[in-house]
């Protein structure tokens, strides 16, 4: 039987998944938009040649990519610490992720 008050514990313990829920949500939504830029500067034309071969386009997009890696592991990593681990030892993991998901997809979505 839990004791009384103790209500908010218990809901603060749920909110470490759902906050990876969300990041995971965000790194899908990531990949969506890099293979959407990765189509467009491909079929796109300026000034007689693609868009990926005009200047540094093809390091904008391998950026997209290493902070998508990024906020994989660091989603992966969480995951696999909240299974395996207490709450309060994923508090740190949990917070990184929560910023670097959307900070990263806010970037590659454009």
């Amino acid at each position: 039987m839990l004791e009384e008050g103790s209500g908010f514990e218990i809901s603060q313990g749920r909110l470490g998944p759902g906050r990876i829920h969300h990041c995971m949500r965000a790194i899908g939504q990531a990949e969506l938009a890099l293979e959407l830029m990765c189509q467009r500067s491909l079929q796109r034309e300026a000034f007689g040649k693609k868009l990926a071969d005009l200047g540094a386009n093809y390091d904008i997009i391998a950026e997209c990519r290493m902070e998508i890696e990024q906020a994989r592991l660091l989603c992966l990593k969480a995951a696999w610490m909240m299974d395996s681990a207490d709450a309060k030892t994923v508090a740190p993991w949990i917070h990184q992720v929560k910023v670097v998901a959307p900070r990263m997809a806010l970037k590659v979505f454009g």
